[in-house]
């Protein structure tokens, strides 16, 4: 996974089971014009697919690759995931769990549904955001209303 800006590239390395993580800087390897084009394309493809993002907000891409498929290891007992081998690349404001308290839409809860009690009930197919098994698609079998 890498996050870019105009200025710099930002690779990330390490283990999640360990903990330790590095951090990589580069130079950015694109002018000033072919950035803008990148951007462009980007906007432009998630258009297509009904997610509007307005250019004004994009400062930083990130390059990852989506889970395709998830299986399960019954030695280990741990789900392992199977990614894409195509990188996807979105802007950073589509994947950030929080908004800086700056950000005009203070927080992710205008996305969420205003009575959520509706939305979340048994059977109901979900994505699983917790760290250890983030992306992890199933269905809800218990609510519990902690």
């Amino acid at each position: 996974m890498y996050f870019e800006d105009r200025f710099s590239i930002y690779t990330i390395f390490g283990d999640f089971n360990s903990g330790v993580f590095s951090v990589q800087r580069s130079d950015q390897f694109r002018t000033s014009d072919e950035w803008t084009g990148h951007v462009n394309r980007i906007l432009s493809n998630l258009w297509d697919n009904g997610i509007f993002c307005p250019k004004s907000t994009i400062n930083v891409l990130v390059t990852c690759n989506r889970v395709q498929s998830c299986q399960f290891d019954h030695d280990s007992g741990y789900f392992n995931k199977i990614y894409r081998d195509k990188p996807d690349v979105l802007p950073l404001s589509l994947m950030m769990r929080r908004i800086d308290a700056n950000h005009p839409r203070a927080s992710l809860d205008i996305r969420c549904s205003d009575f959520p009690d509706r939305e979340v009930k048994n059977g109901v197919e979900a994505i699983c955001m917790n760290l250890n098994q983030f992306g992890l698609l199933g269905k809800i079998s218990k609510i519990q209303s902690k």
